[in-house]
């Protein structure tokens, strides 16, 4: 069962540290709320210190709106799928549906998938500064 979501978790831990690349402002906003938190805590972040980082939280959530790892597809239904990429961009749902604005983001969410997103982006976003080539 765990092994089972490890290639969803690497395309949303991807996909997130890219929208981190193309919007400095908000992994400067990320790093500042994960290093505020943990401060200078030097072994690795736990499930236990996400309590209060609610910026990560909306972060993972806009990253799986815009990139979801996998289309839906509901068993027992006709054999169709949904287009999940299309519909997290669907102006009639979203304002400005292809920007990337974490803050907008309140959903429910898989909390298993979502703390080992979560502590895995916290962890690099504490430990790592990163950027695009100038």
């Amino acid at each position: 069962m765990f092994a089972a979501g490890t290639d969803t978790t690497y395309t949303a831990l991807e996909w997130a540290m890219t929208e981190l690349l193309r919007h400095p402002r908000v992994m400067n906003k990320l790093q500042n709320e994960v290093r505020g938190i943990v401060g200078n805590k030097t072994d690795v972040i736990t499930e236990d210190d996400l309590v209060e980082m609610h910026y990560l939280k909306a972060v993972t959530k806009e990253t799986l709106r815009l990139h979801p790892p996998l289309p839906y597809y509901f068993p027992g239904c006709q054999p169709e799928m949904w287009n999940a990429w299309r519909i997290g961009r669907d102006p009639k749902l979203y304002d400005k549906p292809e920007e990337y604005e974490p803050e907008r983001r309140v959903c429910q969410g898989i909390q298993f998938a979502m703390a080992v997103n979560e502590i895995a982006l916290a962890n690099i976003v504490h430990k790592f500064d990163w950027a695009l080539p100038a």
